[in-house]
């Protein structure tokens, strides 16, 4: 949770991308604020570090329970509330999360087995999060 809490998702955060383009001289990037080098360098950074918490989480509870679907343990946890939107970002930003990041995406892809987050992400808009118009640039 603290990975993407802490270390990612205020990295991801449109307006303030927005605010250090506007504000403080960062080149805008070809491809607008949803796939900014900016933004993408760290969310490349985050599930990279993920993927290899999870590979590791996976080894010591698969050979404690044999299964692996959720970020920790047998059942849906805030890791994984906090994984989805990121996916989802990373989604939306190009990145092939299913080659890059396996260990993300088997958590991704079982989340996305589950009622509430299926619900949740239709109400955002669908999976990939849809173009956002770039704040004030």
């Amino acid at each position: 949770c603290w990975l993407i809490g802490a270390d990612t998702h205020s990295l991801q955060n449109m307006g303030m991308i927005g605010t250090a383009i506007r504000e403080f001289g960062m080149p805008p990037g070809p491809g607008g604020i949803q796939t900014h080098p900016f933004r993408v360098h760290f969310l490349r950074r985050a599930l990279s570090a993920l993927d290899g918490i999870l590979s590791e989480i996976a080894d010591e509870e698969g050979r404690r329970v044999g299964n692996h679907e959720f970020c920790v343990g047998r059942v849906l946890s805030l890791a994984d509330l906090f994984l989805v939107p990121q996916v989802r970002n990373a989604i939306g930003a190009g990145i092939d999360v299913e080659l890059e990041f396996p260990n993300v995406d088997r958590v991704w892809k079982h989340c996305l087995t589950l009622e509430p987050i299926i619900s949740t992400l239709e109400e955002c808009g669908g999976i990939v999060q849809p173009a956002i118009a770039s704040p004030r640039l």
